[in-house]
């Protein structure tokens, strides 16, 4: 998910679900079943909230977003023949 601000570009991202270490031979077949999957489904919009942020010693190091749509709402297959 991005949007872009005049000439300057912001990217963001959302974090369905996290793999954690994953053994660099398997990516390949991770990211094929990923393609898979997104293909069946169609886009969707996100409502977001009043963002905040999480600090180190005064330092920003996380900005985070929390939605007000609900993901289980969101993700719909897109008609399959059956």
């Amino acid at each position: 998910m991005s949007t872009s601000l005049g000439s300057n570009q912001i990217i963001f991202h959302l974090t369905l679900h996290f793999l954690g270490n994953v053994d660099k031979a398997i990516i390949p077949l991770i990211s094929k079943e990923l393609e898979d999957i997104a293909t069946d489904f169609s886009g969707f919009r996100l409502q977001t909230n009043i963002p905040g942020f999480f600090s180190q010693k005064g330092i920003l190091t996380v900005l985070w977003i929390s939605l007000k749509t609900k993901i289980v709402s969101l993700i719909r297959p897109k008609n399959r023949d059956s």
